[in-house]
């Protein structure tokens, strides 16, 4: 029914969607809460494992949620109370300072910005002298047209924007509206590394489950990523152990994908590690010791803690450590006693095909540093 939405909170915990393929979850908390409600929210950041993207607007009540909460990404986009849904991208001219000191606050809390534009270079342009690392192309005018000559015209203005985005160093991101008859074509593109697919899939789910929803959708954008690049289709999550991860072919392959090295790695950790001969052995180390920090925090990957929350650097005299910011910062915070200070002791080790990392976080006496 319209204004009706289906417990988002009970979906997510009968099947993760992790599991049926899924890599992030979206949430648009809108300002009549006519999707999900503020509670929803805080129930997610605890309960769930994999990134939160936070659709809002560009109000001083939705940047208050956000900062409160710092979800992995904030999706700005437009919102109207007449309309059922979002029905374009963003006035980024008529609303340029606003969104500047939008995109500034929300990037200096950790929350990764991206914003909601109509796939024009034009929009682009003026995107990346925001300030935004991240853009998400409105996929709806594609949805929308028939079959033919429009639909071919709307997609290649989606093909010619997100190849626009990569020359300028936007990552990009596409959706609103995509179904099963209308992903692949997207999904095919090289330079968009994201898709976000949400009403769709839960009215799938109605009929036939979130699990299958997820599934199908997920196997219809592999093949066509796939069959656009001459590749054998293949999940391009991480294969993981603890604190391990293999360095065979199959993920040298998925380090190549610029989805999983902007979504696990930070800047500084990929720009040493392509300058690495091993280039896949140095991601692989980086990988395992993530995953090592997030077990010695406590929490896992859940809880507000993401991989990019937690970087490898080096100390002046080279040795390893880890740089925690964002929801790692904060749990780090939590878990030391009063008077006392953390210390970040890692080891790294690479034996192919696997790469191994040991984390110890102590407590010491604030006096005497490390």
């Amino acid at each position: 029914m319209p204004g009706e939405a289906i417990p988002l909170i009970r979906c997510v915990r009968r099947i993760w969607p992790s599991a049926a393929g899924a890599d992030g979850i979206t949430a648009h908390l809108r300002e009549d809460r006519r999707h999900i409600r503020d509670t929803d929210i805080e129930r997610l950041m605890d309960e769930i494992s994999l990134p939160l993207n936070l659709e809002m607007a560009s109000t001083p009540e939705m940047i208050d949620i956000a900062l409160r909460h710092r979800p992995h990404a904030a999706c700005i986009v437009p919102e109207k109370r007449e309309e059922r849904t979002t029905e374009g991208g963003l006035d980024l001219e008529g609303n340029y300072e606003p969104l500047r000191t939008t995109i500034e606050r929300l990037s200096s809390a950790g929350i990764r910005v991206s914003l909601f534009i109509e796939p024009d270079p034009a929009h682009l342009d003026i995107a990346r002298s925001l300030g935004a690392p991240v853009v998400e192309l409105h996929t709806g005018a594609y949805c929308l047209a028939g079959p033919g000559v429009e639909r071919d015209a709307q997609f290649r203005r989606i093909a010619n924007a997100a190849a626009h985005a990569g020359a300028i160093g936007l990552e990009c991101h596409a959706g609103h509206g995509l179904c099963f008859d209308t992903v692949a074509p997207v999904a095919a593109l090289p330079d968009i590394v994201e898709l976000n697919i949400g009403h769709f899939l839960i009215g799938e789910a109605i009929f036939g489950g979130l699990e299958s929803a997820i599934k199908r959708m997920r196997s219809l954008m592999d093949k066509a990523r796939a069959d656009a690049t001459g590749n054998a289709a293949h999940d391009h999550r991480p294969r993981q152990r603890p604190d391990r991860h293999q360095t065979d072919r199959k993920n040298a392959r998925q380090v190549r994908r610029p989805f999983p090295r902007n979504r696990i790695f930070t800047e500084t950790e990929r720009a040493k590690s392509e300058r690495r001969a091993n280039r896949v052995e140095s991601y692989a180390k980086r990988f395992a010791a993530k995953e090592a920090c997030s077990k010695a925090l406590g929490t896992g990957f859940r809880k507000g803690v993401f991989w990019c929350d937690m970087g490898v650097v080096n100390l002046p005299g080279g040795k390893p450590t880890m740089a925690l910011t964002g929801g790692a910062a904060k749990r780090l915070t939590e878990i030391v006693p009063d008077g006392m200070e953390a210390r970040i002791d890692i080891t790294l080790t690479d034996e192919p095909p696997i790469a191994e990392a040991v984390v110890i976080i102590s407590a010491v006496p604030a006096s005497t540093g490390k």
